[in-house]
């Protein structure tokens, strides 16, 4: 079993070229009443925009915790593979993104708001009107108009993205992808 499965369980993930499920991955949490998976979106433009600007692989920025690896790269894992661990819900006048606990090998998710880069992409947004860590594993923001779930969701995935690049410098690891 690989590192990988041992810590998100038997999470069944579509093979790179099965197609992406429709928007129904729903699942209720948190007493939100819906969340979309992340990975519900892949087909959609604006949400494939932002997975592109991703690098493809996410490095584990936990390499400290696996002194008995050979091969840190064989902790690495594309981005298509976090997606279902990820999700979006409408949150009042706004958005918000709960993470599945795998993410925190790959996003550093205890930084306190003033320091944490997914925080500032999400206030970048010129429709945000505020963003918050509410807690752990759940970011939120007020938008100023409408946007969609995909518009949501492909915000969400930059803000995780910028906090990747963060981790995996303040872990001493380059980015294979530092262009995207």
């Amino acid at each position: 079993m690989s590192w990988w499965s041992s810590l998100v369980g038997r999470v069944r993930l579509s093979a790179p070229d099965a197609p992406l499920p429709p928007v129904t991955a729903v699942r209720e949490l948190q007493g939100r009443p819906e969340e979309l998976s992340l990975s519900s979106f892949g087909t959609d433009p604006v949400f494939a925009a932002a997975q592109r600007s991703c690098p493809p692989l996410w490095r584990n920025c936990l390499l400290a915790e696996y002194d008995d690896v050979a091969d840190p790269s064989e902790l690495d894992i594309a981005v298509e593979e976090l997606l279902p661990l990820a999700w979006i819900a409408r949150a009042g006048t706004g958005w918000a993104l709960s993470v599945a606990d795998a993410w925190k090998a790959f996003v550093d998710l205890r930084l306190d708001e003033e320091e944490d880069p997914a925080i500032d992409v999400l206030r970048g947004h010129p429709g945000v009107i505020e963003a918050r860590h509410e807690h752990t594993e759940v970011y939120s923001w007020t938008t100023r108009a409408a946007m969609t779930p995909a518009e949501a969701a492909a915000l969400g995935l930059r803000a995780l993205a910028a906090g990747h690049r963060h981790a995996a410098a303040a872990a001493g690891i380059a980015d294979d992808d530092e262009d995207a």
